[in-house]
């Protein structure tokens, strides 16, 4: 499989990109953001248990699926899908305060990420910074839809005591807003060798999976609220950062 995929991708060599080319199967557990069509993509592969289920509660779908699908959306706006326009087009159409704007917010990521360790070694900040504006905004994005559901629904909001009450998961004593935030990082769960880590400190753009986690929700106060976090502690930080 892997010498028919080099010898299609060799044949590539010189000829135009052809844009309505897929780049992953129905198969693949994953999703993209394509911009030069200016598309999210989302395979059936990832559709599936323990992206999303239909049988389980709301929230736990939103903190997961929804958060990917908002991931992939804010790639449109982030470090590098920024200079691409609504029609796909390389073209830098940002004005100049607010690419100032953002580059300035975009350190606070940097800095927060290069301060994370596996082993003795640190995260690159800035190679991962596409990605880590994306998990922090695709949970954002999830925890705003989220609401906006219930209320479309008229179902109590997740701030509510009510709602605390009433729409609890059998045998755990979570409220919805903590399942949201639950279902958020079970999504990024993952068993990796040391190794593997190690290498990916260099050469991947994401951050490990305990980092897209733990800097993600350590920059949402309502994580830090509804968990009851101590000001001050790892997870309830007096600096956040948000684009």
């Amino acid at each position: 499989v892997r010498r028919f995929q080099k010898e299609q991708n060799l044949k590539k060599l010189g000829q135009r990109p052809d844009i309505e080319e897929w780049a992953m199967t129905p198969l693949d557990v994953n999703a993209y953001y394509a911009p030069w069509k200016n598309m999210i993509v989302f395979p059936a592969g990832i559709l599936q248990t323990p992206f999303f289920d239909a049988n389980i509660p709301i929230s736990l779908n939103f903190g997961s699926i929804a958060s990917i699908i908002g991931h992939e959306l804010i790639h449109a706006f982030d470090a590098s899908g920024r200079y691409f326009d609504g029609h796909g087009n390389l073209n830098n159409w940002w004005q100049k305060g607010s690419a100032r704007s953002f580059d300035e917010h975009a350190q606070c990521f940097i800095d927060q990420y290069n301060q994370y360790r596996i082993g003795n070694k640190h995260i690159n900040g800035l190679l991962t910074l596409d990605e880590n504006i994306a998990d922090n905004g695709g949970l954002r994005i999830a925890y705003v839809a989220y609401n906006n559901y219930l209320k479309h629904h008229h179902l109590p909001s997740i701030k509510s005591f009510k709602n605390r009450q009433q729409q609890l998961l059998p045998g755990v004593n979570l409220t919805d807003e903590q399942l949201f935030f639950i279902g958020f990082a079970q999504t990024w769960c993952a068993k990796t060798t040391p190794e593997m880590a190690r290498a990916a400190l260099v050469a991947d753009t994401h951050a490990h999976s305990k980092y897209r986690v733990i800097g993600s929700l350590s920059n949402m106060p309502e994580f830090s609220r509804a968990f009851k976090c101590a000001m001050g502690s790892p997870m309830h930080p007096g600096k956040r950062c948000q684009i």
